[in-house]
């Protein structure tokens, strides 16, 4: 029974210095090719005019949806793969329930039924997704997109009544 502890106790210090290292890896990489430039207020220049800033703060999606009109925004719209760096590693640079944490996050993506096609809450095309691996699920209260989902960067449609972090660009 010991060994069995010990041998438990061992496994989960490895994977806490797997996603450790993991998490300082993304940190280096956002660093590196998405340093931050400031729009003030908090808010991050993505591209051109376009600015992104995260909101630690537990909403529903259409209440996230509320606060980032309230700052004369809306929820993120993500068009290519810049932009997903860019707001990945906004999440990574803000502190989180742990820092090695990945939570996910609310941006703008919305079907009216799981699997009939998404949009983003500006009407901008949705023509660029990064879904993880199995993902969007087919379940019908499922119609909202998160992002960081299991893996730094990766999409997951889920309940929009969830209450989750989030997001928004202006």
């Amino acid at each position: 029974m010991r060994s069995a502890v010990v041998s438990a106790v061992i496994l989960l210090l490895v994977l806490v210095h797997i996603q450790d290292s993991l998490s300082n890896s993304v940190r280096t990489m956002c660093l590196q090719k998405y340093s931050p430039r400031p729009c003030g207020g908090g808010w991050i220049r993505v591209t051109g005019n376009k600015c992104v800033k995260y909101f630690r703060l537990s909403k529903t999606f259409w209440e996230a949806q509320s606060h980032c009109a309230g700052q004369g925004g809306h929820l993120a719209s993500i068009h290519n793969t810049d932009e997903n760096g860019h707001v990945m590693c906004l999440s990574v640079s803000t502190p989180k329930k742990s820092p090695t944490s990945n939570d996910y996050f609310w941006i703008g993506g919305r079907s009216s039924a799981p699997l009939s096609g998404y949009g983003w809450t500006d009407k901008s095309a949705f023509g660029f997704t990064k879904w993880h691996p199995g993902q969007p699920v087919n379940r019908a209260s499922h119609t909202c997109v998160a992002m960081n989902y299991k893996h730094w960067g990766d999409w997951t449609n889920i309940d929009c009544n969830s209450k989750k972090n989030f997001v928004c660009v202006r």
